[in-house]
């Protein structure tokens, strides 16, 4: 019995510490959101030339297609945060399963 515990809370810490990492994983994407929502908004807001990075040097492109790599980016960091929410709630599961079994 104690054996059994035993593993269940060793499984239960394993989680959790899994359940962090996805969380500052998370938190980051979230953050990467904010940085390209407010990057579209100011390409969209830019009247004349609009400028790019490349590395440390800044390339005068297209707005259009600047707006539309930015989206493309944003729509990919919609897509890992929908995964990333898909993976908490497995973890959040799993850890509600493992503490009932102390």
């Amino acid at each position: 019995m104690d054996q059994k515990n035993n593993n269940s809370m060793m499984e239960t810490q394993m989680l959790q510490q899994q359940m962090q990492n996805l969380m500052m994983q998370k938190e980051n994407t979230r953050l990467q959101l904010l940085d390209l929502e407010n990057a579209i908004k100011e390409v969209k807001d830019a009247k004349g030339e609009v400028y790019k990075t490349s590395g440390i040097v800044f390339i005068k492109s297209d707005k259009d297609k600047i707006l539309k790599d930015l989206e493309e980016k944003k729509n990919d960091l919609d897509i890992r945060m929908k995964s990333l929410d898909k993976r908490e709630e497995t973890f959040k599961n799993q850890i509600m399963d493992t503490q009932q079994k102390e």
